[in-house]
């Protein structure tokens, strides 16, 4: 099953499937597996990155592709197979890492946060209403593991403990590792890599491997400009940074490459003169080199400058389905398209709106108090308030054009979460900043040493 979008079949014997699953030879051994990391993510707290960027990766998998396509190859089918539960499993030692003595689950949440799981409450009663039973018991489940998981953990990790840029690194390291089994899958059959003729990677389409990248350039982003890297360090993020916008361009997905150039002109929106000059140079050089190189490359960059339009029909489709039950939304199949905005409004109707909107003025607000809040902090606190000002922005490009704001465990999704997190820690900063300013007294007029 997909672990992406919520267009997943549900056949009412899921349980029954992991029950059978973890009671089998092969599903004891994971067990006992699972209990060896969990006792690892009590005892050294720099696991619970490696579970992050694990999660990440498995999210991107899925056995299923469009027709005609050639099938994923071992051993990366086996990995799509497992994806789901294995995914599960990183989800659940981030809970265990954020609510053991001495975690991190503790704070108040984000507004953002709050209004993210409303709508997701919403979501699921949404299932109830419509009898999918299944689905609303996995989804309440889900999303609370979510919640405590990388909402309150990260967002506590990341605040209290300044783990930014290991923050940073995991979600760039499930990037590299999306990138290394596309990579791999290229090297066993190009046939299987490429889809359609786009790049696709070992995931199920070109547009699912150009998300998950995209979704991560605000990170690497901070990581190369950050004066907490150095080095050798910095010019591999550089490097890796330049091969994730290439590997977008090759998928020839128009939504994921707007959802890159937002991120850049974001975060660097204050320095964008000589900052732009110079990634266009370097990023031209290296569509050149790569179109030289490889004609699916060129033929998958191609798209980007297609007039065609591949979401008007879907769209339209939508905006009639609210019409027609503007109240609660039409029943769950058919109601998910290529836009969370408009799948909400179809799916949940006027009450999956109202949510909606309170989480879009929460991320506007957080936006807005990072670019307030920006000139009091310091560098690598600034470079935070502008990977959160960027992330953001990148999240609202992307559920334009496609569903994730719906969907479960996502690699959208927990770099949105992620993104939070660091929006958290952006305002405990500039909180501290403030605390720390020292107290300007005011002469009073008609005092004798100039103060009342």
């Amino acid at each position: 099953m997909d672990l992406g979008v919520l267009a997943q079949t549900f056949s009412g014997r899921l349980v029954q499937y992991y029950l059978d699953l973890l009671t089998s030879g092969t599903g004891m051994v994971a067990v006992a597996g699972f209990l060896l990391l969990a006792c690892a993510a009590l005892v050294w707290d720099a696991t619970r990155w490696v579970w992050l960027s694990v999660m990440f990766f498995l999210s991107t998998f899925s056995l299923a592709r469009e027709a005609n396509a050639a099938p994923i190859t071992a051993p990366f089918s086996y990995v799509a197979a497992a994806a789901q539960p294995a995914a599960y499993a990183m989800l659940l030692l981030l809970l265990i890492a954020a609510v053991k003595p001495g975690g991190a689950a503790r704070g108040r949440p984000s507004a953002v946060l709050v209004a993210l799981f409303a709508l997701q409450l919403v979501l699921v009663a949404r299932y109830l209403i419509g009898g999918y039973t299944e689905k609303a018991v996995v989804g309440l489940v889900t999303f609370a593991l979510l919640f405590v998981g990388l909402g309150l953990g990260i967002g506590s990790w990341v605040a209290a403990e300044r783990k930014a840029v290991p923050l940073a690194r995991a979600v760039a390291g499930g990037a590299v590792l999306v990138m290394l089994a596309g990579l791999g899958q290229y090297a066993i059959s190009p046939a299987a890599a490429f889809v359609a003729g786009r790049l696709s990677g070992a995931t199920p389409n070109a547009v699912r491997f150009a998300i998950a990248l995209a979704v991560t350039v605000p990170f690497t982003l901070y990581l190369s400009t950050t004066p907490r890297v150095r080095g050798l360090a910095k010019t591999a993020f550089v490097a890796l940074l330049v091969v994730t916008i290439l590997s977008v361009v090759a998928t020839g997905s128009r939504g994921a490459s707007l959802a890159a150039v937002v991120a850049i002109v974001t975060f660097f929106r204050t320095r964008l003169g000589p900052v732009l000059a110079i990634g266009l140079l370097v990023t031209a050089a290296g569509i050149g080199v790569a179109a030289g190189t490889s004609g699916d490359f060129l033929g998958s960059a191609e798209r980007l400058t297609s007039a065609g339009n591949t979401r008007a029909e879907v769209w339209t489709t939508l905006l009639a389905t609210f019409r027609a039950n503007p109240l609660l939304g039409a029943d769950y199949e058919g109601a998910l398209g290529e836009s969370s905005y408009l799948s909400v409004a179809a799916g949940m109707g006027l009450v999956g709106l109202v949510p909606l909107a309170v989480l879009l003025v929460a991320i506007f607000a957080a936006i807005r108090t990072c670019v307030r809040v920006r000139p009091r902090l310091g560098d690598d606190d600034r470079g935070l308030a502008d990977l959160a000002i960027s992330g953001l922005a990148t999240m609202l490009c992307l559920w334009t054009f496609e569903a994730y704001l719906l969907s479960l465990v996502s690699d959208v999704m927990i770099a949105f979460y992620a993104i939070v997190a660091v929006y958290s820690a952006v305002t405990a900063r500039a909180a501290a900043a403030a605390a720390d300013l020292p107290t300007i007294l005011i002469p009073e007029e008609g005092s004798e040493f100039g103060f009342a």
